[in-house]
């Protein structure tokens, strides 16, 4: 992530991993017309979830994802559900010779992008203010 060390309660790793997390969903709408690439991204998000329930306690994985999960996976999601809606849009458009705005669609996906923003902007302090409190718990 930008090549800078992550530590907890750092307002810079919470700015980081906002600016990230913002980059990975602005992408997924925007390269919507594709429609591979948000599905890509989800894709790779779950992926990366299961190694983790691979690999460690249900509970721990929990406890790791949940207190910033909870608005983060929600966003991610919606993100991706915005940048599809474009890309079948399109589709729409092209196959079916209908008079489909891709602008119209745009607009939309990028004024409900501000909601999508600041849950992710919240998820990125709890991830770097709360986690890092229950992380150790899981330890034992």
């Amino acid at each position: 992530r930008f090549g800078i060390e992550f530590k907890p309660f750092s307002i810079t790793t919470a700015l980081v991993i906002f600016a990230n997390n913002v980059f990975k969903s602005l992408l997924s709408i925007v390269l919507g017309v594709t429609v591979v690439v948000p599905l890509l991204m989800l894709y790779v998000n779950g992926y990366i979830i299961g190694l983790l329930f691979r690999a460690l306690p249900l509970w721990r994985v929990l406890i790791g994802i949940l207190p910033h999960g909870i608005l983060e996976l929600p966003a991610f999601i919606a993100s991706t559900a915005l940048g599809l809606n474009i890309g079948f849009t399109l589709i729409a458009k092209l196959a079916l010779k209908r008079d489909y705005s891709i602008r119209r669609e745009y607009r939309y996906a990028l004024g409900k992008f501000k909601v999508i923003a600041v849950l992710l902007f919240i998820a990125a302090f709890i991830e770097t203010y709360v986690t890092p409190l229950v992380v150790p718990y899981t330890s034992s």
